[in-house]
């Protein structure tokens, strides 16, 4: 083969290569985004434990009701629900995770609401989700990077260490008042 066919060959592959990788992107993402809710799971009840108006908002049958949101994939909450399910409480109280599409967030009676926990990227509508937790003083917990930084109130840092997240504004802005201790150890912005 001459050096201009090898040369072509060469391009080809590459070419090749490179559109693997440009196809295969969001799939590589998904991973990455599992080991994060995964390390989410483990870091959310503590968070939540921290929330020390947290009993206020047991429903009347005493149970802590959580949603799970999801843009528009119901599935990427089941192992986050399989996993509060195995927990059963938090901080002493019977909680009911419920998956919810961001879209029918607005539409949810207004009973008490322990906390969001948000599953799947929501793009645009993580501000609106944001909006209706402060709204009903609950806590809104993202494992997704940047989520904290654009409103969330609460999510992991994953470095050196793992640790958890606040946005002190957001938090204010819904009135929920966090354990002193757990402002020690956490990262906040």
């Amino acid at each position: 083969m001459s050096g201009k066919g090898r040369y072509k060959r060469f391009i080809a592959i590459m070419a090749l290569a490179a559109a693997t990788l440009l196809l295969s992107a969001p799939s590589r993402a998904e991973p990455f985004d599992r080991h994060r809710q995964d390390i989410a799971a483990r870091l959310f009840p503590a968070t939540l434990a921290a929330d020390t108006g947290l009993r206020d908002r047991v429903d009347d049958g005493g149970r802590l009701r959580i949603h799970l949101v999801h843009l528009d994939n119901p599935y990427s909450c089941q192992r986050i629900r399989e996993r509060l399910l195995e927990r059963g409480s938090i901080a002493g109280l019977l909680i009911e995770p419920l998956s919810i599409a961001a879209a029918e967030l607005e539409s949810q009676p207004a009973e008490p609401l322990g906390a969001v926990f948000v599953c799947q990227r929501l793009g645009d509508a993580l501000g609106s989700a944001v909006e209706y937790a402060t709204r009903r003083g609950a806590l809104l917990f993202s494992p997704f990077d940047g989520d904290v930084e654009r409103g969330a109130h609460a999510g992991i840092r994953i470095s050196d260490r793992i640790l958890p997240l606040l946005n002190r504004r957001a938090v204010d802005e819904a009135g929920i008042q966090l354990k002193p201790f757990f402002l020690g150890v956490a990262e906040i912005i």
